[in-house]
């Protein structure tokens, strides 16, 4: 029995020192940066820089799928290494060949001597390192694999300076279930802000245009409802007649009988001259 898993385990050995680590799964192919390499040609891309013999050997796939790469060895650790963005890519790893067992992170990196956020050498320039990479943790210090497969940032290459592109980048999560970044919740607040300012815009603009018309129809309605100012009427007036005009004025006096002893009642003296016809050529008597 012991001969028998000391052959076994030799094979293993055997087989993992034959080749390096590789994705097997096709469903992982979104993990690939744009030069075509999978997670695990990444992660042995930027251990090479610290260690020129570094290499992941890939899991024997007669393994139980609890297996994954476990926590580094004391002799074996470097900054190349101990940081976020190697462990995304080896946790990537381990999963594109059908395996789950890589422990959290802060298990992880305990044999390491520092440990950074981030991979603080320049990029070879024969890999990139994609941008889920840089992408935080979950609250169990696991990878976001959801958040990984929406991620569409751009990835680090050797013409990107160090660091700086890597703060950005890990600062700017997609969908992680760790909670927005910083840079998300400013992008939110810019967009809050411009439509709330918006809003306000508007409404500022339709309070002016209805004060207006408020205080057009008010001023209309104002001017039906003015009181109509009286107007002097001409003076009629009666219509008196001239005393000259009044009948008693032009009505001759009344006759008055005759009176021997009143004179004013005499009639009046005959003229001398005899009146002429109204014949003409026929005589009147004398009276």
């Amino acid at each position: 029995m012991l001969a028998l898993l000391t052959i076994r385990l030799l094979a293993l050995v055997s087989y993992a020192r034959a080749q390096s680590a590789h994705c097997t799964r096709s469903e992982y192919d979104w993990a690939k940066n744009s030069k075509d390499q999978d997670p695990c040609a990444i992660g042995i891309a930027i251990g090479l820089v610290c260690d020129s013999n570094f290499d992941i050997v890939p899991i024997p796939p007669n393994s139980p799928s609890s297996y994954g790469y476990g926590g580094l060895e004391p002799t074996g650790t470097s900054d190349c290494i101990c940081n976020k963005n190697y462990y995304w890519l080896i946790s990537l790893c381990a999963k594109c060949q059908g395996f789950d067992g890589t422990p959290p992170w802060t298990r992880w990196n305990g044999n390491c001597t520092t440990t950074s956020d981030t991979f603080e050498h320049d990029v070879p320039d024969d890999t990139a390192i994609p941008h889920y990479a840089y992408l935080p943790l979950t609250s169990s210090s696991g990878i976001d694999i959801p958040a990984a497969q929406n991620d569409n940032g751009p990835e680090t290459n050797a013409s990107t300076t160090p660091g700086a592109s890597s703060t950005s980048a890990s600062s700017t999560p997609t969908n992680s279930s760790s909670g927005d970044s910083g840079g998300g919740r400013s992008h939110a607040g810019a967009i809050a802000g411009g439509v709330v300012g918006g809003v306000a815009g508007l409404a500022i603009v339709g309070g002016a245009i209805a004060y207006f018309l408020i205080r057009r129809r008010r001023r209309a309605r104002e001017e039906l409802n003015a009181p109509i100012l009286d107007v002097d009427e001409p003076e009629v007036v009666e219509h008196k007649p001239n005393s000259a005009m009044s009948p008693a004025a032009s009505s001759p006096e009344p006759m008055r009988l005759y009176n021997p002893d009143d004179p004013t009642t005499f009639p009046p003296p005959v003229s001398s001259q005899a009146p002429t016809s109204r014949r003409a050529g026929t005589p009147v008597p004398e009276l």
